[in-house]
């Protein structure tokens, strides 16, 4: 709409082109601010919910550095991480979906690497994943967010099964949403959006 009526005011022979100018800076600066105002990528952060938990991950980042051994190695949900990485832990991650999958690749383009965070992917996934990913020329996208999903629910339940795949990997903790995991392990710490799970 904006570009049509800046269209429409170059068209008209009857106005100044000093006048259009003025006209042209008057729309550019309401089509910007209609754009910030319904478009802002910052309003979430008005949001008190989504402040609240943002304040909440930095409070699980603080315990973790002050209270775990730094020679852990942390599980992290992948809902956790949709919402920014825990930071000032110094702790080493397990890897989350798109580190192990894609991240890893992009960044050293090196092979072993991608086949150890595809198996430590595949190994919390299940069902036939590591067959899929290593046999697949072409990966269909709604099958790898069927495995990812899979990895988010696994982890929500952590059954016998997946116990031991994480002990194999000697993962210690794990954090979650408080509202995702069925708290079928030892919880060491939470506040109202956040627990970490003590993986024995």
């Amino acid at each position: 709409m904006g570009c049509l009526l800046i269209y429409g005011i170059f068209k008209l022979n009857k106005i100044k082109n000093k006048i259009k100018v003025k006209i042209l800076v008057i729309l550019s600066f309401l089509i910007i601010f209609k754009n910030f105002i319904f478009l802002n990528p910052y309003k979430q952060f008005h949001n008190e919910d989504f402040r609240n938990e943002k304040e909440n991950l930095l409070l699980t980042s603080k315990w973790i550095k002050n209270n775990l051994n730094e020679n852990s190695l942390i599980l992290v949900h992948p809902d956790v991480h949709d919402i920014g990485l825990l930071a000032f832990t110094k702790i080493a991650e397990f890897g989350s979906p798109r580190t192990l999958l894609f991240k890893s690749w992009n960044s050293s383009r090196n092979k072993i690497t991608f086949e150890r965070g595809l198996m430590r992917f595949c190994d919390v996934a299940g069902d036939s994943c590591y067959e899929y990913f290593k046999n697949s020329n072409k990966l269909d996208s709604s099958k790898v967010s069927y495995f990812i999903n899979r990895y988010k629910n696994n982890i929500n339940t952590i059954d016998i099964n997946l116990k031991k795949i994480l002990l194999k990997y000697e993962v210690n903790y794990i954090v979650n949403k408080k509202n995702n995991s069925i708290y079928s392990n030892e919880i060491i710490y939470s506040n109202n959006d956040f627990i970490i799970l003590k993986v024995k």
